[in-house]
């Protein structure tokens, strides 16, 4: 899967033992911010952090789903490796030692984890500081700011004991929706940005819940979120000006702790756990291997390394990339982005409903859900929307794509073998 690339410059750090920041936004779609080309939503720390570092505008997550993209992010692992598939399963000791937080612990870093944990199981003890939640943030709560600005403040609390070197990781909430009145509910200020803005629909965007799709696929908790967030015109305007405040209300945060952060000698990693549906194919939520929940934002940052990158980046490259950067070796499944690259990478999902089983190239992607007696095949050159599923039609090339899904996964105790025949 990776192979070698021309290096990129070392990173030229102040120290010998750098400070570590990883930002994770939560269901942030690869396409909202003005550096990926998006001319409406406001995120100018965001793109300047790209500009100033490596933007990665092909990047992607292994598997679509907060917990599993999670635990692959610390653990630089595919799920069928670290098996942390569920919202129920917490980090092994193990895993906890051999994550890139348990790793900079053993080497004397001070570590901090702020926001979402996002993984089942009681608080992780590990920690210098610990203040997370496991399940579902709540952004408006009596007492206390929005949860963005308040995960800011206490990541910058973290930040200012000047107890160096760190590691810390803040799971920002934003944008998830929220399951209530106001799914989106993003502070006045940020809110008041896009009022008076019409989004474009995408083009694929339909009114219809799973529209193309197979029946089987109108799982009830997806088809529940459509119709509380896209179903109608105006819930489909006021998601997406409180979707779009959320990004930017996280944009200023992430601001705010970029002041309190020694640029020099610091590597600093921003990415979403997955990408988002908003209406596209007639979904929500994410979940599924189109482009659209399987695409995510994806900034490094490290002294004396700058411009794009064409690299295909993943969420199990984050700790690879740490321990390169580092100068540590490493045994994950990930890559070190600032000396390799790979031409393709396998999609995985191993929960009921949506389980899938796949692979994309550069220019090609082939999945199959065995659960549902379904696959999917896309030349994403010349249907880059996924709209012509070639599955069916079988061209030689969809053949090879499934022979090595078939060599990878044919024997997986998630997929049982007979599914694929």
């Amino acid at each position: 899967m990776a192979t070698g690339a021309a290096m990129l410059p070392l990173p030229a750090f102040a120290s010998d033992t750098p400070n570590v920041l990883v930002l994770i936004a939560d269901d942030m779609r690869a396409d909202l911010m003005g550096v990926a080309g998006n001319n409406i939503v406001k995120t100018p720390n965001l793109d300047q952090l790209a500009r100033e570092g490596t933007y990665f505008p092909n990047a992607f997550v292994t598997t679509s789903v907060c917990p599993t993209s999670r635990a692959s992010i610390m653990l630089g692992q595919y799920a069928t490796n670290h098996k942390n598939i569920d919202f129920k399963t917490p980090l092994s000791s193990w895993q906890w030692e051999t994550s890139y937080h348990g790793r900079l612990k053993s080497a004397g870093y001070r570590t901090g984890y702020v926001g979402k944990w996002g993984l089942g199981g009681p608080a992780p003890t590990g920690f210098d500081l610990y203040e997370g939640f496991s399940g579902a943030g709540q952004y408006i709560k009596p007492g206390r700011k929005h949860l963005t600005d308040h995960l800011a403040d206490r990541a910058i609390e973290f930040l200012k004991d000047n107890n160096e070197p760190y590691c810390l990781t803040v799971g920002f909430w934003a944008p998830h929706a929220e399951r209530a009145d106001d799914p989106t509910p993003a502070e006045a200020r940020f809110k008041a940005l896009y009022e008076n803005v019409e989004y474009p629909k995408p083009a694929t965007f339909s009114w219809d819940y799973n529209s193309g799709l197979p029946d089987s696929l109108q799982e009830r908790y997806a088809k529940i979120l459509f119709n509380e967030q896209l179903s109608t015109p105006d819930r489909y305007r006021n998601f997406l000006i409180g979707y779009l405040g959320l990004i930017t209300g996280m944009d200023a945060a992430i601001g705010r702790i970029l002041q309190n952060v020694d640029l020099d000698n610091t590597l600093i990693v921003f990415l979403s756990d997955n990408g988002f549906f908003l209406g596209e194919h007639g979904r929500p939520g994410k979940w599924l291997a189109h482009e659209e929940s399987i695409r995510v934002p994806f900034i490094l940052k490290v002294p004396g390394v700058s411009g794009p990158s064409t690299k295909l980046a993943l969420n199990i490259d984050v700790a690879p990339t740490i321990y390169g950067a580092l100068g540590w070796p490493h045994d994950r499944d990930g890559i070190n982005l600032l000396d390799a690259e790979r031409e393709d990478f396998y999609y995985e999902y191993l929960l009921p409903a949506f389980g899938a089983a796949g692979i994309r190239t550069r220019t090609k992607k082939f999945v199959t859900m065995p659960e549902h007696s379904f696959e999917m095949a896309f030349d994403l050159v010349s249907d880059p929307l996924e709209q012509n599923n070639l599955a069916l039609q079988n061209p030689d090339w969809v053949g090879t794509l499934r022979d090595k899904v078939i060599q990878r996964y044919g024997s997986s105790p998630f997929i049982p073998p007979t599914q694929f025949q």
